[in-house]
Order: C-alpha cells, then sequence, then structure tokens
C-alpha cells in the first residue's frame, strides 16, 4: 500500500521537520479530503516563544475535486503570525495539531481519502473510520498520523522521523487514542467505572474512617468527565480546557489507596464489598470487549500512550480522558477480592470464542501502558533500552524491528542508538537483533542480554545468546542483587566473529528432575500470552511441582517445614526483585501468609482439579478475608515467577524455576561477574567440546535456584571458571 501512495510526497525542508494533515470538514457519509502541510517542531511558540512568533489562526478556502469529478471548497484553518513587512501574514512554519494514536489494522480491502484535494490515498478501512469519527461536520482539524505524514517508502527519512516521535506526541495540543467500540458499550464502560469509583471511595472510608469526602470526589467526577449515572448521556463528555494538563489528584487518590492497602493488607476488605456489579453484568462485558481491542497489545502504542500530551481516547462516537478508565483498571487490579483481577477471565454466554484470553492480554499491555506513562509523568524513566526491550515483550509489531525502535523514544539512553535504526531491506530482524545485542554487550550489559536470551530464539535463526525480540516470550528474570562490580561482568566476554559468544563460566550442577511447565493460554492471531494464564493450569502446575518437591524428599534428610521454605523462596524471587515487582519486609510476611493459606487450599485442590471447570473459576474469599487477601498476593507473585517455567531438583539436592524449554541432563552454569543462574545445553562433540577444546553450548535460559539443605543461593568458585562458547 505505501508504493501506491508514494506520489504524494516532497521531501522535508529540515532535520526538524514534520508532517501534518489537514483534514476538511464534511458529513458522515461524505468522501475525507485532506491536505498534507510540512511544519517545523523547532517553531513551536507554546516551547521556543523567543526564537518563534505568536500564532494567530484564520480561516482560508481551499478547493478539492470529488472521485466523481465535482469540484468543491472547505473553509480550513491555518496557523499564521503578523509581520508588518509583508501584505498578509505568512503561514506559521509550526501548526498546532492533534495526534492521532491507532491500531493501523488490516490492509486487506483498503479505504482511501482524497490527498492535497485530487487524489486517492490509499490506507486501511480502521485510519478511514478513525479519520470520520474525528472530522467535524463544521470546522477543520489538524492531525497527525503516522501512516500518511512520513514517507514509508523513504527509509531515511522514517530514520529521522522516528527520532522526532518522542516531539511529535509530546507537542501535540491534544493526543487521541481511538479505541472504537459500541455506543451501549461506551455507556457501559462510562456506568462501570463510575461504580468502581463509588466503591473505591467507600473502601478509603472504611479503611481509615474518613468522612465528608463525597461532596469532593462528586466535584472530581465532574472535571474528569465521568458523570454520574443518573444523568449519562451517550457520548462521553469531555474535560474543560482548565483540567487538560492537570489529573494530578486522581493519580495522587490512587497512591493513597495503594498506600493505605499495604500499611494493613491483612484486615482489608475488598471492593466487591462496597458494590461493584455481579460478574455476569453486561457492564463487564463491555470492559473485557474494551481491552480486547488489538490497541493494547502494539508496540507503537506503547510510546504513543506513555509520551502523549493531553491524552483522551476516542471510542467512535465519544471522547473522554484516559485517566479514569486506567486507574479503575488500576484499583480491580490491586483491591479485587477475586484472583482474576480484572473481571476479564470469566466468559458469559454468547461471547465470542476467545474474547476473555485477548481482554486478558490487552489487560497486560493496559498495564504496562498505564505504567510507563506514570513513571514518565514523575520524570522518573531512568530505565535504559535493554531494560525496556523486557518489558516491551508482549507487546507485537507488523515489522519485527520497531519492537527495538519503538521503545528508543522512552529508554533513558536511547538517543545512543538512534544512527542504528534501518530499515533497508537487506537489514533483516535476525541481523538487527544481533547488532543490537552485540552493542548492549560492548556497553558491558552482558547478562541484561543473556537474561533476555535462550534457545527460543535458534528458532528465528539466532545465536542462543541473542535474544529474539520478535517473540512475545515473557521475561521475568531480573539480575540479581550483587556486590561484584562493573567492571567484572564484562571480563573475558568476547564477541567471535562468526557471531559467538566467549564468556567465562563454571558449570555448577546438572537438571536432574523437572516438572511439567506452568502453563500459559495460547491466542490464535494474537502476539502474546495473557498474564497469569488460566487459575487451574496455574494450580495444577503448584500441585505438580509440590509432589515433585515432596518425592525428592523421601531420599533427603530435610524436612517438610524446610523443603517448604526453599520453595517458598524460589516461587517469590526476592532477589531478583526489580523495581516494578518490590519485595520488601512487609511484603514477605504477607506472601509467607499467603503461600501458607495456599498449601492449604491445594490439599483440595490435589482431588478436584478434574472437576473444576477452565478459565471460569474464582477463588472470592479463603478461609478468611485475612487469609484470601494474602492468598492473592501470593499468587499474583508466583504466577509472574512461574509464567513459562519449570520447577526443577538438581543433581547436587537444589530447587528451582527453570525455562519450560529445559530437559534432564542441562547443566546449571554460573557466569564470571554474574549473581544469575543460567542453564545450557552441550552442543556437538562430546561433553561440548569442540576441536580447540573450548565447551561449546546453547543457552536454554536463566535460572533460579537454592540448595535444599540451607536454602542458600547456587555458589560457584572463581578458580573453577573457565572458557565457554555460547553459539
Amino acid at each position: 500500500m505505501s508504493e501506491v501512495n508514494s506520489w504524494a510526497y516532497k521531501s522535508l525542508p529540515s532535520k526538524t521537520s514534520i508532517r501534518v494533515l489537514l483534514v476538511a470538514p464534511g458529513a458522515p457519509d461524505d468522501e475525507i479530503f485532506c491536505w498534507l502541510l510540512p511544519v517545523d517542531l523547532d517553531a513551536d511558540h507554546k516551547r521556543f516563544p523567543s526564537s518563534s512568533p505568536r500564532p494567530v489562526d484564520i480561516i482560508s478556502v481551499v478547493i478539492g475535486t470529488t472521485s466523481a469529478g465535482q469540484e468543491v471548497k472547505f473553509l480550513l484553518p491555518f496557523d499564521v503570525y503578523w509581520d508588518d513587512s509583508k501584505p498578509s501574514p505568512p503561514m506559521h512554519p509550526f501548526q498546532r495539531y492533534t495526534a492521532l494514536s491507532y491500531v493501523w489494522g488490516n490492509p486487506a480491502n483498503p479505504s482511501y481519502i482524497i490527498l492535497n484535494g485530487e487524489k486517492r490515498f490509499f490506507v486501511t478501512q480502521n485510519l478511514c473510520k478513525a479519520l470520520k469519527a474525528l472530522r467535524s461536520a463544521s470546522e477543520g482539524l489538524c492531525i497527525w498520523v503516522d501512516a500518511i505524514c512520513i514517507n514509508q517508502t523513504d527509509y531515511e527519512e522514517k530514520k529521522i522521523q522516528i527520532g522526532l516521535m518522542k516531539r511529535v506526541y509530546q507537542q501535540a495540543e491534544k493526543v487521541i487514542a481511538y479505541v472504537p467500540q459500541t455506543e451501549e458499550d461506551q455507556r457501559n464502560i462510562q456506568e462501570l467505572v463510575y461504580k468502581i469509583w463509588t466503591a473505591s471511595k467507600k473502601y478509603e472510608e472504611k479503611k481509615v474512617g474518613k468522612e465528608g469526602f463525597n461532596d469532593q470526589r462528586e466535584d472530581k467526577n465532574r472535571q474528569i468527565g465521568l458523570i454520574p449515572v443518573p444523568v449519562l448521556e451517550p457520548i462521553m463528555v469531555e474535560i474543560g480546557p482548565e483540567q487538560q494538563d492537570d489529573h494530578s489528584d486522581i493519580l495522587k487518590y490512587a497512591a493513597q489507596l495503594q498506600e493505605l492497602h499495604r500499611r494493613d493488607p491483612g484486615k482489608a476488605q475488598f471492593l466487591e464489598d462496597f458494590g461493584l456489579p455481579p460478574l455476569d453484568s453486561p457492564l463487564w462485558g463491555s470492559w473485557r470487549r474494551f481491552f480486547a481491542s488489538p490497541y493494547f497489545r502494539r508496540i507503537w502504542i506503547l510510546q504513543e500512550f506513555t509520551l502523549a500530551n493531553n491524552l483522551h481516547f476516542c471510542f467512535g462516537t465519544g471522547i473522554a480522558s484516559y485517566e479514569p478508565i486506567m486507574v479503575a483498571f488500576h484499583f480491580i487490579k490491586e483491591y479485587s477480592g477475586v484472583v482474576n483481577a480484572h473481571y476479564l477471565g470469566y466468559s458469559h454466554n454468547g461471547d465470542p470464542e476467545q474474547l476473555t484470553q485477548l481482554a486478558m492480554a490487552g489487560a497486560r499491555g493496559a498495564e504496562t501502558m498505564f505504567l510507563e506513562r506514570v513513571l514518565a509523568d514523575r520524570g522518573s524513566q531512568e530505565e535504559l533500552l535493554i531494560e525496556k526491550l523486557r518489558h516491551g515483550r508482549s507487546f507485537g509489531a507488523t515489522d519485527p524491528r520497531d519492537k527495538i525502535y519503538a521503545l528508543l523514544a522512552l529508554a533513558k539512553d536511547g538517543e545512543l542508538f538512534a544512527d542504528h535504526i534501518t530499515y533497508a531491506p537487506d537489514e533483516t530482524p535476525a541481523k538487527v537483533f544481533t547488532r543490537f545485542a552485540g552493542l548492549f554487550v560492548e556497553g558491558g550489559y552482558i547478562f541484561e542480554v543473556l537474561l533476555q536470551a535462550g534457545i527460543r530464539s535458534c528458532d528465528a535463526g539466532l545465536p542462543s545468546w541473542v535474544p529474539n525480540w520478535s517473540s512475545s516470550h515473557t521475561i521475568t528474570a531480573t539480575l540479581s542483587s550483587s556486590e561484584n562490580q562493573f567492571a567484572e561482568r564484562t571480563s573475558g566476554v568476547k564477541i567471535l566473529p562468526d557471531n559467538k559468544l566467549l564468556i567465562r563460566g563454571t558449570l555448577t550442577d546438572e537438571i536432574r528432575h523437572l516438572s511439567n511447565a506452568f502453563n500459559q493460554m495460547s491466542i490464535e492471531g494474537s502476539e502474546q500470552p495473557p498474564f497469569g494464564g488460566r487459575l487451574t493450569d496455574f494450580m495444577k502446575g503448584l500441585v505438580n511441582g509440590f509432589l515433585l518437591v515432596l518425592n525428592v524428599l523421601v531420599d533427603s534428610q530435610q524436612s517438610f517445614e524446610e523443603a517448604m521454605e526453599v520453595l517458598f523462596q524460589v516461587l517469590i524471587q526476592k532477589e531478583t526483585s526489580s523495581d516494578r515487582m518490590p519485595t520488601d519486609a512487609d511484603e514477605i510476611k504477607c506472601l509467607r501468609s499467603g503461600f501458607g493459606s495456599c498449601l492449604g487450599f491445594l490439599q483440595g485442590w490435589a482431588t478436584a482439579l478434574a472437576d473444576i471447570e477452565e478459565g471460569k473459576t474464582l477463588v472470592v474469599k479463603g478461609n478468611s478475608p485475612d487469609d484470601s487477601k494474602m492468598f492473592h498476593q501470593f499468587l499474583q507473585r508466583a504466577s509472574q515467577t512461574t509464567a513459562q517455567a519449570k520447577l526443577c531438583v538438581t543433581s547436587q539436592g537444589c530447587v528451582g524455576l527453570v525455562p519450560d524449554r529445559t530437559e534432564v541432563g542441562d547443566r546449571v552454569s554460573v557466569f564470571h561477574g554474574s549473581p544469575n543462574q543460567f542453564i545450557l545445553r552441550k552442543f556437538g562433540q562430546e561433553e561440548g567440546k569442540e576441536d580447540d577444546e573450548i565447551a561449546s553450548y546453547r543457552l536454554v535460559g536463566s535460572g533460579y535456584l537454592r540448595h535444599l539443605s540451607e536454602g542458600t543461593s547456587l555458589s560457584h568458585e572463581p578458580e573453577n571458571y573457565q572458557n565457554i562458547r555460547l553459539i
């Protein structure tokens, strides 16, 4: 489609220039008339008031021709500026614009717009619907749309424009996230959000005994367009200009609730105790359909949502600020009493097949997007590109190379990699991934690379030490805490000419027993598995793993309590906690209590699993509200650490979690300077030795193991290090 449209573009005048699209007003069934206009981001008066003139908007007449050959006239808005030396005000070099965040959609059966007033420019049906939804019947619109405003056939221009994407979304007057819904679903979502907020208010009042909060919340509801149910309108109400740039009270309220909950988790009640709709309510069906949108599963959307200035959702016929929905999503995740915390795992009669699976996949993406935006709003985006790549694995991209490029604007060091962006046809995804992995290794981030790599990379024709960033395989492992100096991490590491990696390490153990893998639901046509999988599958994995450890106990001298303590440490992995999965002393206490509740709960599950309907199982209460909340906290944590993993026992009596592709006989290794363990599989000749006597292995992935005898992590002696070749 992009080759057909290449006629529309002229070279941009500067390295800071972009194009914007002027959309003419029209009725719903009218053809869409648009004009491309170059603008300079460095001429934005709001950002550069001393060097750029103040813009003044005027209306100008433009002429276009319909597909039938009929001439039509439109009134379009332009920004100009006053210059006494000119007979008429010149056009301003920067035009104030709205940016569109949307899903390109299926290119089959394309639609079209009339570009520059005279010729068809082909676009997908989803983009055409988005432009019609935003087009006014009486006023023109200045908007930035990536697929139209960037020449997709000019690789050098794409490279430059990607470098400007952060500014494009930050300098926009408004960013519209297009997530089309039916009018009924729009009304249901608005009503449900109101109910969730009302329940959260009562939850807070119950926690702290706070009174007189109602009037304040009603005022805030009016400000954010969250209209009380008795006066619901078919179209969501847009916030006024005076509230566009400040929703800090909403996020502060969410943080306040979270702090109350963390201080006293054992006595917490749940939102279900304060009037949430029942599970089979049609309101939750609309909630599922909203998060099932592909919008929440695309890698470019992650960047756009994070960086967007004045972000709003467009549902097709209504527009609303994003905060109420996303904070309500957070409330349900954190303060609900059900294991399927987002009410997305329930399949109602009449729901399309795989709706719940897509909704849960979308929920994972939405959670990452919301967190990234909060970090950006706080100015605390300190993660490097290699770390962003781990969090972005679950998002999809049409071009696999975009799994890296789309994250550059979000990374602290993203600008350092700008020169390595390329869309040249001979630069295959495998070449790009290998080059970026090499850059990370050269920069000293060898173990961050290895934690994201593994034998799955070989499926894509990559060396096992190079991450396959096009894969949606979940990466939960992070670097364990360590006192090793940074210089130690790169000692003895060398990338060989044939893209093999030479590294110093030692083989410390061998895998002797394995449980079944903790299952994840697969989604046909989707880019990612949903977080956590089905409760039934997860519980089966726990039962299987517990039985494995108990059977090993028969041949050991350890007590049941000692073995369960080691298993608890393996399942929560305190040492590998990142800032996104914190583990402090209070949380450890709660998780330990939840683990005890889980052991008791599993006694019933071990004999009743076959009778439970998969995908619909909810655990609302345990033996008591206290046990229930701690139980759910443990399940949430353990479902993260066990994603696509197996429990194992080694020949030296270690218990751990290893990648799901691990096999009996694989070796446990520790590399020089690494606090983590890695699983290797010998390759080629006996014991992996090649002609030069350097052992060659494929990296299966990272593991987490602890000695059953004392609960300590795996130890190693530096004098035992040898050269290991990873292929």
